[in-house]
């Protein structure tokens, strides 16, 4: 009897102490090809509906696991229900190759203000129209250990009537380029991404191929750390139709072989922290700009035509490029020139290798050694659980350990006692 109240007392104080408790989950359901054929039969079964006028496979709200890898032929699957969503793909691969007015992505998420998890496999749209791999619009979602692939976008993420997505990307690969629009959000934290003539990641970089002009309000892109490269034109387009859009940048490495690291054409904001910016033309040029602030980042231009500097800007005088810098900050080498870019008036900075450091930076300390891959901000975007959730959950643990010992010794002393007295 004694053993079992001292039992109760025990857990009683795990609880009031706030140990963790593990929650309790419904198992996923595992799907698999042969449960989009049932459900096309007319069959609805493991949560999945098929519309065969649509062309769409749709998931209720759940926790899915895949079971083989998914061929969608010319259908769509959509994660639309009024609830959240985990898709682990399991390692397999789901394909669709979709390009027409019905159907323009392999996965479409638009539960809006719900969260969506999708993790651990391919998405691919084999399309050879505009097909994208994967469209969010309005959710909040991670994507973490997947890899994207498409002839043309591999992802859009864009609003949902009047929600704004909030994406986060973890070890994300894309093999094409990835658009941010309607006042979403994009974070990228790692992976690797890649671009043709758009570049691996745009603000609002949709083209009418009508009226050849740019269109939607620009979306948001935060990027943390990751490699980004482009062949033809910059890795990173800062653009944003009626100046919404904005990017923070704080590590992470952006390439281009024939143009510029990264290009701001129009963004409301552009905050550089960190990261190595790298073109043939230029490391950061900016054409219309509204405001960019510089307090980190290293700079390179490879090209070596009049013009091709570090940092590139079109301005009147080479006396602009000292605005970009944020309070306490300079340029390695600020040494600056005036050319033309398409007639228009150039400032630039000469050297091809500038550096963005802290006025009270020593003179020895001038020198590029900025980290070109990982994340200027601390500890890792996908560790699961930080410091904090860590010490206190062993403070709870060591304080019910302790409890247990003072438990144990009052019930082994009172044990001890009743037999003196007997």
């Amino acid at each position: 009897m004694k053993k079992a109240k001292l039992l109760i007392a025990a857990m009683f104080m795990a609880v009031t102490l706030g140990l963790p408790a593990k929650a309790v989950f419904a198992a996923a359901i595992t799907i698999t090809q042969a449960d989009l054929a049932t459900a096309c039969s007319g069959t609805p079964t493991k949560g999945i509906t098929c519309s065969t006028t649509d062309e769409r496979y749709t998931l209720a709200a759940g926790e899915y696991v895949l079971g083989s890898d998914l061929d969608l032929g010319t259908y769509n699957l959509g994660l639309s229900g009024a609830g959240n969503y985990i898709l682990n793909l399991g390692n397999h691969v789901i394909t669709s190759a979709v390009n027409t007015a019905k159907n323009s992505s392999t996965i479409t998420v638009v539960n809006s203000g719900k969260t969506t998890a999708i993790k651990n496999g391919k998405i691919a749209n084999t399309g050879m129209g505009g097909g994208t791999a994967l469209s969010i619009g309005g959710s909040i979602a991670t994507i973490s250990d997947v890899t994207l692939s498409s002839n043309a976008d591999t992802a859009e993420i864009n609003n949902f009537g009047t929600t704004a997505a909030n994406v986060t990307f973890n070890n994300v690969v894309s093999n094409k380029h990835i658009n941010v629009m309607g006042d979403s959000t994009l974070t990228i934290n790692s992976g690797t991404y890649s671009g043709d003539m758009m570049g691996a990641v745009s603000t609002s970089l949709a083209f009418d191929p009508i009226t050849f002009e740019y269109n939607d309000d620009g979306g948001h892109l935060i990027i943390n750390g990751g490699t980004f490269a482009s062949a033809a034109s910059s890795a990173i387009y800062a653009n944003g139709i009626g100046k919404k859009a904005s990017v923070e940048i704080n590590g992470g490495s952006f390439t281009s072989e024939g143009d510029t690291g990264m290009e701001v054409l129009g963004a409301k904001s552009v905050k550089v922290t960190g990261g190595t910016f790298t073109g043939k033309e230029a490391g950061l040029r900016l054409t219309e700009y509204t405001s960019v602030v510089l307090s980190g980042g290293t700079y390179k231009a490879t090209g070596t035509e009049v013009g091709n500097g570090a940092i590139t800007m079109l301005a009147t005088n080479e006396s602009k490029l000292s605005t970009l810098l944020a309070a306490g900050y300079k340029y390695t080498d600020g040494a600056a020139a005036m050319g033309t870019l398409f007639g228009e008036p150039l400032a630039y900075l000469t050297s091809k290798n500038v550096s963005v450091i802290s006025t009270s930076t020593s003179t020895n300390d001038e020198t590029n050694t900025e980290d070109t891959t990982s994340s200027n901000t601390i500890g890792a975007p996908d560790s699961g659980r930080n410091t904090k959730e860590t010490s206190a959950t062993t403070s709870a643990l060591v304080s019910i350990l302790a409890s247990s010992v003072l438990l144990g010794g009052i019930y082994a002393g009172k044990k001890h006692f009743a037999k003196k007295q007997a």
